[in-house]
Order: C-alpha cells, then structure tokens, then sequence
C-alpha cells in the first residue's frame, strides 16, 4: 500500500495535470459525501520528492489534514498516483505482483475489477481489520505502461454509489489522453 502520508510527485507540471483532470467540482458531484473537496495543500505549499515518472494529486474535506485517517479519522480523503513504466509489459508485471501481494494479506479483500482493465483490482479492509471505522477503498487500473492508483477514505464509510463513483474516477483519468 502506497502511504498518504508521503506525497511523491514529479514536476509540478505533470501533477498539475493530473490534479486539473480530476478538480474538486468534479468531486464534490461524483463523491458528495466528501463535499466540499479542496486539493490538499492548496493553503499552503507541500513538500515534494521528485521522481521520474510518477505523479500525484490529494484531495481532502480539511485544509489542514495531514491524510492520515487514523490521526485525522473526521476528514474525508482521495488520493491518485499516476506512475509511467517503461513498457506495457513493465506496468502489468508490476501490476500482477502487487495483486499478489494484497492477496497474500490478512487484513484486505483483494477483488478483481475488469472494467478497469484485465489486470485492474480493488482492496479494502475486512471489515474484522484493526482500525476499520470508516471506510476505504483502493483501485489500481492500467491502460498500456501507465498505472492509476486510487485510494478513497470516507468517515462515514463508503456505499456502493460511492465505490462505483470511485472505480469512474479512475477510468475517467485513465482514458485522458494525458493518462498516456
């Protein structure tokens, strides 16, 4: 599991592309549980780690949060990471090892979603997990050698609507042309 407590992210640029193709209007329609969103850290600057290739953007219901929903448990979450491998081939070997890695776990159901693609999968935690107030969900999709990775935390857990409105999200961003 990528943490939320550490953001990556390569050129300004690039995240700003990915952050504009999602946008808090945007948010607050598909996800209204968490409305208002605001990008995390839109108040004030953010540290980054350059790193070639990966991309990512944070949106929050709190302008302070740190995205850490254990420290923070009342603000809503999402956070997208967008990673560009060398080859298609790149991206579903790392793909397919990832799910093998969620599926070995004891404290997350591991789903196969093909509507994000061949490879794509959700997690979550078992509802028996330590820490499971709430709810969260993960997806990870792939389209060619560039991989979305989603996470979404809602307070007050998140219904079917919330989760099919998640898995769009993701296949919104994966067929931009700036997904390539």
């Amino acid at each position: 599991m990528w943490s939320l407590l550490l953001l990556l992210g390569a050129p300004a640029a690039m995240a700003g592309d990915l952050c504009s193709l999602v946008g808090t209007g945007k948010l607050d329609e598909m996800l209204p549980a968490g409305a208002p969103w605001i990008r995390f850290g839109a108040h004030e600057p953010i540290p980054r780690i350059d790193v070639p290739g990966v991309d990512m953007c944070h949106f929050s219901t709190d302008p302070h949060a740190s995205g850490n929903e254990f420290i923070e448990p009342n603000a809503a979450r999402l956070a997208i990471k967008r990673i560009v491998m060398g080859s298609a081939a790149d991206a579903e070997t790392k793909l397919k090892n990832e799910l093998q890695a969620w599926r070995k776990g004891t404290i997350f159901d591991v789903y196969p979603t093909p509507g994000l693609g061949s490879d794509a999968f959700r997690y979550q935690p078992k509802s028996t997990a330590p820490n499971a107030k709430g709810g969260a969900v993960f997806f990870t999709g792939r389209r060619a050698n560039v991989i979305i990775e989603e996470s979404l935390y809602l307070p007050s857990g998140i219904s079917p609507r919330e989760q099919t409105a998640a898995a769009q999200l993701l296949t919104t961003i994966l067929k931009a042309p700036e997904a390539k």
